[in-house]
């Protein structure tokens, strides 16, 4: 018997235990918590590792982040490859930035590892890319 319920009050069956997404999945009290989480109903004799249904991402990040690859593309052929580079570089520091601050579990798309990987690994390549765009001669991109 598993239902869902997001909000605040009581929730469907006040004789359930409320397991809610974000507060480390333990089992709480019959009441929900302030804030809007999604919580699931089960039975006060269900086990602690009762899967929990996956919250929905947005997308957008993604979407935006594919549409900035292909104004980069473009502005390869139209400006050059230096300046793209550069726009390349400063994507992936976006991204980093996006990645550190967005709730768990974080956008869908750039979310691959933990956030503290995700964030190191952005921003690392982001600048590599950027001294590689700045100190590599003409001649070589």
């Amino acid at each position: 018997m598993t239902a869902w319920h997001s909000g605040v009050g009581r929730c469907p069956q006040a004789t359930a235990a409320v397991r809610c997404r974000g507060l480390g999945g333990g089992l709480r009290g019959p009441r929900c918590p302030a804030s809007r989480l999604a919580c699931v109903t089960v039975p006060t004799s269900a086990p602690a590792d009762v899967p929990l249904p996956a919250q929905p991402r947005s997308h957008a990040v993604m979407w935006v982040a594919l549409l900035a690859m292909v104004l980069i593309v473009a502005a390869s052929f139209l400006v050059g490859a230096r300046p793209a580079s550069l726009m390349f570089a400063a994507e992936l520091g976006v991204l980093a930035f996006v990645r550190a601050v967005a709730p768990r579990p974080g956008p869908y798309g750039i979310s691959a590892r933990s956030r503290g990987f995700d964030v190191a690994f952005l921003a690392v390549t982001g600048l590599v890319m950027a001294t590689f765009a700045i100190t590599a001669p003409a001649a070589a991109i």
